[in-house]
């Protein structure tokens, strides 16, 4: 069994009203919302995104897209390792080279992440 995890990027917060707020790049609980008198209500449900554009700012939208990608390569990666076993011959010395290089620049850009904080 070939188990993929998502990671959802999450802002947890309190609204006006001392409300709690619940962002993710999948969902939201809790948000706010722009009526047709332009007032602002709190809507006390959780939902997904329904379009692309209703993500609240183009940072969420980053976060959604690199998850996805993300996601996409693990199943290309977790393809490969199964067909690695079941088919001889699939691992050649550019395929092991390839595999190195995206190993070394994960590992690189997750130092690079731990020194900027």
């Amino acid at each position: 069994m070939i188990l993929i995890e998502l990671k959802e990027v999450v802002c947890l917060g309190r609204l006006p009203g001392d409300v709690d707020t619940y962002l993710g790049t999948f969902r939201r609980c809790n948000y706010p919302k722009l009526t047709p008198q332009n007032t602002v209500e709190i809507v006390q449900q959780c939902a997904r995104y329904s379009r692309w554009w209703d993500i609240p700012s183009e940072w969420w939208r980053i976060s959604t897209l690199l998850v996805g990608l993300a996601s996409g390569l693990s199943l290309l990666i977790a393809v490969t390792v199964v067909s690695a076993v079941c088919i001889p011959d699939v691992i050649h010395n550019i395929t092991a080279r390839i595999s190195g290089l995206v190993q070394l620049t994960a590992g690189t850009s997750e130092k690079l992440m731990l020194i900027k904080s």
